[in-house]
């Protein structure tokens, strides 16, 4: 699409002033200039709520072809890392990376108007991501860019959800006796883990009032041969909570495997 000059200038300068020392190497005006019209061209038109991502493949400051990506997106925590580890995962080198989060303007239909380094200007906030990374085919592409939006979806539910997820694990934790093992979950809460999930599962195995990432995916965080497992536990007088690892890793913050918290819900015996 053609690009306002004057919303080309602002992004390049953000673009300027966002790229840390190690990465200005190579990145001159008419670079800095190529990934600033890359990243607009991606967020010309967006709705609230929706990812925009672009994959291509072009030639970095050292003439050799690269690929880079551009994401845009409402703001939120965790994106950088949670894109980086999945790049990462997928086997990709992260060249460079330059992560402005402007002010914007965008008309009735999404269309982007304006965008501003001046926190407060028009009250709504946007992450622009340029990323540049190793080549790959247009099959890894394609794999890369469906990755990304699933990682995008689960990065946006965990947040979206992370209050209820708070309360619902305050809630199990009030169902535990007073003591050590209630005062622990309190304790993760407090800050000391990074909630991204909460779901509850039957006898049967049954999935519901899914929040965070257990919303977003239907990958299960407790595999099916451990449900009976974990029930059994509790059934012999085990006391919660139940520390397990998930067989899932986690696709939110860092990518690693996830830590599950299990407690027992009781109905009548």
């Amino acid at each position: 699409p053609k690009i306002d000059s004057a919303l080309l200038k602002d992004m390049q300068k953000a673009f300027a002033d966002g790229a840390l020392p190690g990465e200005n190497e190579g990145f001159d005006a008419g670079a800095c200039e190529e990934a600033a019209r890359f990243a607009l061209a991606n967020a010309a038109v967006r709705k609230t709520g929706v990812p925009m991502l672009a994959i291509d493949t072009a030639a970095d400051a050292g003439g050799r072809l690269a690929m880079r990506v551009a994401i845009n997106n409402d703001d939120m925590p965790f994106l950088v890392d949670s894109i980086s580890a999945a790049l990462a995962a997928s086997g990709l080198n992260v060249l460079r990376l330059i992560h402005p989060v402007l002010d914007v303007e965008r008309d009735a239909g999404g269309v982007l108007k304006s965008v501003s380094q001046k926190r407060g200007s028009t009250g709504k906030r946007e992450s622009f991501i340029y990323i540049e990374t190793n080549r790959v085919d247009a099959k890894e592409r394609n794999q890369i860019e469906a990755r990304l939006l699933s990682v995008l979806g689960d990065v946006r539910g965990a947040v979206e959800d992370w209050r209820k997820i708070l309360a619902a694990m305050s809630s199990d934790a009030d169902g535990l006796p007073e003591g050590e093992r209630s005062a622990l979950i309190h304790w993760f809460l407090n800050g000391n883990m990074t909630v991204l999930g909460h779901e509850r599962i039957s006898v049967t195995g049954e999935r519901s009032e899914r929040l965070g990432i257990s919303r977003t995916s239907d990958e299960p965080l407790l595999s099916a041969p451990s449900v009976p497992l974990a029930i059994k536990w509790f059934e012999d007088g085990n006391e919660a909570p139940l520390m397990l690892k998930a067989n899932r890793v986690s696709t939110v913050h860092r990518h690693v495997q996830l830590d599950l918290i299990v407690v027992p819900q009781r109905e009548g015996k």
